[in-house]
């Protein structure tokens, strides 16, 4: 599928040489899966891992609160709710307390009855120590799956459209010039300089300007020594995932 690279004469001080490759249906199925996997990774790295400091101060502050406020709270409970059913019965002897219809005293004998009956299992709860505040970033992973596919299909549209194909690349100190080589014709789609930072996977060499884009070039090819050595010369080198990407691509 890959043809040997060739080095070609040129002026300048390092020779050009060319990297082609076969590019069909089958082929750009694979590099989708792959490129798909890397832009996820990507996406998910510019998730936050660690919960905003003033969120986390916020609920420290309301835990120590609470932990403050619960023997007062649970030593007046009872109480409260003593005097208060004791006042709902006295009027319900008296004849009673009635609002649009509903019986207020029996409300308020039945709330603050429950009230007592609550109290011991309101006891356990007020007694456990209080744990320390602790934040897990939710899981995306089908979103981050989603939106990487999204993208690699739109970087692989035009790839799509006239495959089967030869994907001729010629390299020339930091220039990369790409030919589109089909049965009619061979065509130039593009002349770039690289630079920047790479990520690589199956059938492909993504060339990023900027670590938190997705602007830049994609080589299509198979596992190619002699590019991965020539990117590393020109100080490309290998993105690590944990630097977020963001998606915009030309």
């Amino acid at each position: 599928m890959t043809h040997p690279s060739e080095s070609i004469p040129g002026d300048g001080a390092a020779p050009a040489w060319e990297l082609c490759s076969t590019i069909d249906a089958a082929r750009l199925e694979q590099v989708q899966d792959a490129l798909t996997d890397a832009i996820s990774a990507m996406l998910a790295s510019r998730q936050r891992t660690k919960a905003p400091e003033k969120l986390l101060a916020a609920l420290e502050a309301y835990q120590a609160g609470t932990a403050r406020l619960r023997p007062w709270a649970m030593a007046a409970f009872p109480w409260l709710c003593v005097v208060g059913l004791v006042l709902a019965l006295a009027f319900c002897i008296d004849g009673g307390i009635t609002w649009h219809g509903y019986r207020v005293d029996l409300i308020l004998a039945l709330y603050f009855g429950a009230g007592l009956a609550l109290l011991r299992p309101l006891r356990r709860l007020y007694v456990r120590p209080v744990r320390p505040v602790t934040w897990r970033p939710p899981q995306w992973t089908w979103m981050w799956k989603w939106l990487a596919r999204g993208i690699s299909a739109r970087m692989l549209r035009a790839a799509r459209r006239t495959a089967p194909f030869d994907a001729r690349y010629v390299f020339a100190d930091r220039t990369v010039t790409y030919t589109r080589v089909t049965p009619a014709a061979a065509t130039v789609v593009w002349q770039r300089t690289l630079q920047g930072w790479r990520v690589s996977g199956t059938g492909f060499t993504l060339v990023l300007n900027k670590p938190k884009t997705f602007q830049g070039v994609i080589i299509l090819h198979e596992p190619s020594a002699r590019l991965d050595a020539w990117l590393a010369e020109l100080g490309i080198e290998p993105l690590d995932a944990a630097q977020p990407g963001e998606v915009a691509h030309r």
